[in-house]
């Protein structure tokens, strides 16, 4: 059901010296939460630290030009709403999903907001590797936006069509999501092999940049 997205960014090191926890899938959970309020200040930088089971992984938001994008996943994971939630799809050269309360890529929050997408010049891919951007079905609109997220780990997302709200870029542990990627199933898109979980995702905002 649900469709994700998203390489220019840190982690250099590579996937094969990242050890992941075994664990198990967490128990699925149903929310039915409201669209949050606009309250995130798009002239402040925000990073988004998450702990996974694999390492974790630093984004950066770009709330300057995603303030609707950057606000949603804020307001999710300062409520803890991302805590025990499993990946739940790797796909080869493309990308790692999460954000699904019932352990699946078929759930969400219980709303969807309409966020921007991106801008992109002829030749260039909206979603170079290490975009972080919200998942969507089919069937949404373009820039629809729930809980669920994709990281694009490779280059296949190049022939994505701007149609995903970007919110963020992967500026340290590029190599845990590529890593996660690595559970991919044999046939190259699905549901992991090994269960891959996030801990937490902690929201730190940044300095106000001076105004021109």
């Amino acid at each position: 059901l649900i469709v994700l997205a998203i390489t220019n960014s840190g982690g250099n090191s590579s996937a094969s010296s990242v050890n992941c926890q075994t664990v198990k899938t967490p128990k699925a959970k149903s929310e039915h939460l409201g669209a949050p309020a606009q309250a995130i200040t798009a002239q402040t930088s925000y990073t988004a630290t998450m702990r996974t089971t694999c390492g974790t992984i630093v984004i950066t938001l770009d709330a300057a030009q995603y303030p609707k994008a950057v606000n949603n996943f804020v307001a999710l994971a300062n409520q803890g709403f991302y805590d025990n939630l499993a990946f739940v799809r790797a796909a080869k050269g493309f990308v790692v999903q999460a954000g699904g309360p019932d352990q699946t890529n078929a759930s969400g929050p219980g709303y969807t907001v309409q966020a921007e997408t991106p801008t992109t010049q002829a030749g260039q891919s909206a979603y170079p590797v290490g975009t972080v951007a919200w998942a969507k079905s089919g069937s949404d609109p373009s820039g629809s936006a729930g809980s669920q997220f994709f990281i694009v780990t490779g280059t296949q997302a190049k022939s994505l069509t701007p149609d995903y709200a970007v919110f963020g870029t992967v500026t340290k542990g590029l190599n845990v999501a590529k890593k996660i990627e690595s559970f991919a199933p044999k046939s190259g898109d699905g549901p992991l092999t090994k269960p891959v979980v996030i801990q937490h995702v902690t929201i730190a905002p940044g300095s106000t940049p001076p105004s021109s």
